[in-house]
């Protein structure tokens, strides 16, 4: 059997029920020396912990696969998905879970293979260039309120976005 033998799913609930349970006095963790891919990486793992101990399938069926070309996309992908289903069934498929479809055309012969894959996570990177924001709200009885965001990158645009607010609706800006 596959999973932490339902030891990651009760804490998971106790954990739950701790975050919304009124009167807890326990304080938010942030971890600082994590990356991306270590979140990523734990929280892949998690909910593959999770899913195993909350599927529905104790014994997992041998499934054949299918000849794939010559047929409907649309039917394809039901069937890949009804097989998968077969074999992992749990609210975490059902929530986390999609598919995506793999085509492969070879340039000499025009031969086209496709795919259909489930997956858990699509692994897309964060922009990393730091960015600052100034956000303006101008409230006045003589003109209608507005509200400006001002995004920069360079150190230099902080000054740029300061002049414009103090000229345009006499706001003192401070650094």
């Amino acid at each position: 059997m596959l999973g932490s033998k339902g030891v990651i799913a009760e804490s998971f609930a106790e954990l739950i029920k701790c975050l919304w349970s009124t009167g807890t006095t326990e304080k938010a963790i942030y971890p600082c020396d994590l990356k991306q891919h270590d979140a990523h990486d734990l929280m892949m793992a998690f909910l593959n912990l999770l899913h195993e101990d909350l599927n529905k399938v104790q014994q997992k069926p041998y499934i054949e696969l299918k000849y794939v070309n010559g047929r409907p996309d649309d039917d394809v992908a039901e069937e890949v998905w009804t097989r998968y289903k077969k074999r992992n069934d749990s609210v975490i498929i059902d929530l986390f879970y999609g598919m995506h479809k793999l085509t492969v055309v070879c340039p000499v012969c025009n031969y086209t293979f496709r795919a259909f894959d489930p997956f858990a996570s699509l692994s897309l990177p964060l922009d990393v260039v730091p960015t600052n924001a100034i956000i303006f709200c101008s409230i006045g009885k003589l003109q209608r309120s507005r509200t400006y965001c001002l995004i920069f990158t360079e150190p230099g645009d902080q000054e740029i976005a300061a002049r414009f607010a103090m000229a345009q609706y006499y706001i003192p800006v401070c650094f």
